[in-house]
């Protein structure tokens, strides 16, 4: 028995068959989303932060963290 998914060839298309309210404004300036923004979140940290990573990994006190929970959570990028 083969499952059936949903059908993405055709985005609109599948949005319109579910019941979504589109009164909801983007929260575009608390958060990009998009793979292409999770990369560029991640290139930065490679570049900016991984150094300090290490050694205040486990400090709250710092801003010395990925920043890419929100971007694997939501499923913007994968970690594999």
């Amino acid at each position: 028995m083969k499952a059936e998914g949903l059908d993405l060839s055709n985005i609109e298309k599948a949005l319109d068959g579910m019941d979504l309210d589109r009164s909801v404004g983007a929260l575009s300036h608390l958060y990009r989303g998009g793979t292409s923004e999770a990369k560029k979140v991640f290139r930065r940290f490679l570049e900016d932060g991984f150094d300090a990573y290490t050694g205040h990994r486990n400090q709250p006190q710092t801003d010395d963290v990925s920043h890419m929970s929100k971007y694997l959570h939501f499923g913007q990028i994968s970690p594999i």
